[in-house]
């Protein structure tokens, strides 16, 4: 009898864990199915059209040439996702529940910054000087107002890090080794 009842208090437990199991692992498996049907990343960017008037094909910079340039007009970021347009409205509650935010974390932005600019940003924890960043690298869903991004970002965090690499390894970051540019970021350091 006692051999019996070990069995079935065996099973039983056996039985719950597998049903617990299985029912997280369905739970995990849409919450995964509705990330992978979010538009990517590229095709988000790649398909803002230029605002019209924004003057990005012959923009020139106050010394006169032409060069890189960012500028941003009553433009507002928020962190949600972006569902590709044959999945929109059909899924929405379930990308929320991944923790899209549909309130806007940066509002009617307004600034020009040319080649040479400095523009400082400072402000207390949680005042949006991280998000203004993504927005400008397009890391953030833009829902108003135009966003031109001409010439090239780049973004350095505070915390320093090193490859598990040579110190030249270091130095060049993956690109091709020029000894001249080598020797000039190491005297710049």
């Amino acid at each position: 009898m006692a051999l019996v009842f070990f069995l079935i208090v065996t099973v039983n437990q056996l039985v719950y864990i597998a049903v617990f199991q299985i029912s997280n692992f369905f739970a995990i498996l849409n919450r995964i199915a509705s990330i992978l049907q979010l538009e990517n990343y590229s095709e988000r960017h790649a398909a803002l059209p230029p605002a019209a008037g924004s003057g990005e094909e012959e923009h020139k910079t106050e010394r006169g040439e032409v060069g890189g340039y960012i500028k941003i007009q009553n433009a507002s970021y928020n962190w949600g996702f972006r569902l590709s347009d044959k999945l929109q409205g059909q899924q929405h509650n379930q990308v929320n529940l991944l923790g899209a935010a549909e309130e806007n974390v940066l509002s009617e932005m307004n600034f020009e910054l040319q080649p040479g600019d400095l523009m400082i940003v400072v402000g207390t924890v949680g005042s949006g000087k991280s998000s203004l960043l993504h927005a400008l690298m397009h890391e953030t869903n833009q829902t108003g107002g135009t966003h031109v991004v001409r010439g090239s970002l780049a973004y350095v965090e505070q915390e320093p890090f090193i490859f598990s690499a040579s110190i030249r390894d270091n130095v060049c970051f993956g690109l091709e080794y020029d000894a001249a540019r080598f020797e000039v970021a190491v005297r710049m350091s």
